[in-house]
């Protein structure tokens, strides 16, 4: 009996570990601390190796073709430009680096897999937890306002990070939240009440950051999560009609609070959008929205001059300050330039600073990820046909969250800040594993 026990403590507490090395990673990419989430990672898989010491041959199960696709695509032909403008200076070094980084995310969470090995349980419980980094965040700025009535006026997270950065990653904790709930109605009622509410704090995050970019990839992902579901349903005998109404119930409930709790918000930055277009088209002024459509004008012209290399990373500030003033000036009959540090498009900045290799890059990279998910929603289809308990929600996932992020590049240029690869990578490295594990299928 007391070696049955003991047997059970250390199941516990090898659960528990794992469940911490997951769930830590998201926190890891959100918040930043006073060790760069390189050496963090390099640190907790080195950590993973020394405590699990799985055997080598299991990497061959990893699915290494991703990371070639990243290392010649979205790492090698992004920089391949770079030092054909000289002199190099230190934004063009920042730029190699943080694409460089690219292959630690993937090493990291490919060790993560190989020596932690999850199951389906402890990878939705780190979720979860993980998910408190964004109730953290909002927690941490709510109490430094002056009073709650500043809460709509707000635009959470520039504490440590920026908006658009904390808004991305609340909705896309979002995205892939949405598709637990199989497993939590399994799991029980506890599992149903934490999911909800760590979804309920994605998208509280995402709202509450007022990033309309990170709003953009939220409908697709309520029609592909209802089909999913719906699918499930439609294949599946065993749920009853209580624990049916319950689950739209429950959707019904969050979703319907998270637009009530932040409707004035949603509302503001909203027409705010309406009126930026309508007066850019009008030629009345140029407001958030407005500023873009005239970056990527500049940027087009500079693309024009130099397709192959680019206009270069160091002239890049330079040249669309120059050349913004003179479609302000013409459009608009302002005479202001517009100074950013990117173009808000992230394949316009590809395009623009480093030439058609680097966008092509970036193209084949999103590309790639779009016909894997798809794929593999096509075979977790075919294997549901016969048996719907090898239905998986994992490549449906990586399909909506590569959707959400196609989109929220095109007003963003989300990769040209370190945190932001290192959160794509992670993410989408995370659910390519996922989509091929079968330990991921609903029980």
């Amino acid at each position: 009996m007391d070696q049955k026990m003991l047997g059970l403590a250390q199941l516990q507490q090898s659960n528990l570990l794992k469940v911490f090395f997951l769930s830590f990673s998201f926190w890891i990419i959100l918040l930043p601390g006073p060790l760069s989430f390189e050496s963090l990672f390099l640190a907790l898989g080195i950590l993973a190796i020394a405590i699990y010491r799985q055997p080598l041959k299991d990497l061959k199960k990893l699915p290494w073709q991703w990371f070639l696709v990243a290392i010649v695509f979205f790492v090698a032909l992004t920089i391949l430009p770079i030092p054909f403008h000289q002199p190099m200076g230190d934004k063009s070094w920042m730029v190699i680096q943080r694409r460089l980084a690219t292959i630690l995310v993937i090493v990291y969470v490919f060790i993560l897999f190989w020596q932690l090995r999850f199951n389906e349980h402890q990878i939705w419980v780190s979720l979860i937890i993980g998910t408190g980094a964004i109730a953290f965040y909002l927690g941490y700025e709510i109490w430094h306002l002056d009073n709650l009535s500043e809460i709509a006026k707000t635009r959470f997270g520039t504490t440590f990070t920026n908006p658009l950065r904390f808004g991305i990653y609340s909705i896309l904790m979002a995205v892939v939240l949405m598709g637990g709930y199989i497993w939590a109605f399994k799991t029980g009622l506890w599992a149903v009440i934490f999911l909800t509410l760590a979804l309920f704090v994605a998208l509280s995050g995402a709202v509450m950051s007022q990033t309309r970019s990170a709003w953009l990839g939220f409908p697709e992902a309520v029609l592909g999560w209802s089909l999913f579901y719906l699918y499930y349903l439609k294949r599946n005998n065993k749920l009853s009609l209580k624990q049916i109404l319950l689950g739209i119930v429950t959707a019904t409930v969050l979703l319907g609070s998270a637009v009530v709790f932040n409707y004035s918000t949603i509302e503001q930055r909203v027409m705010q959008g309406k009126v930026d277009v309508e007066n850019y088209f009008n030629g009345t002024r140029a407001g958030s929205i407005g500023q873009r459509f005239v970056m990527w004008e500049a940027a087009w012209l500079g693309f024009k001059q130099e397709p192959w290399r680019g206009i270069g990373i160091e002239n890049a500030r330079d040249f669309v300050t120059k050349t913004s003033r003179q479609i302000m000036q013409e459009r608009f009959n302002e005479n202001r330039a517009l100074d950013f540090g990117h173009r808000h498009n992230q394949f316009i900045e590809e395009a623009y600073t480093r030439g058609i290799f680097a966008f092509l890059g970036l193209l084949a990279t999103m590309g790639y990820l779009f016909w894997y998910f798809i794929v593999q929603i096509r075979q977790n289809k075919k294997r549901a046909q016969t048996d719907i308990t090898q239905l998986s929600p994992w490549p449906v996932m990586g399909l909506l969250v590569t959707i959400a992020y196609f989109l929220a590049m095109q007003p963003e240029a989300i990769l040209n800040l370190s945190a932001g690869i290192a959160h794509f990578i992670f993410l989408m490295t995370f659910l390519i594993v996922m989509s091929r594990n079968r330990e991921g299928k609903v029980q």
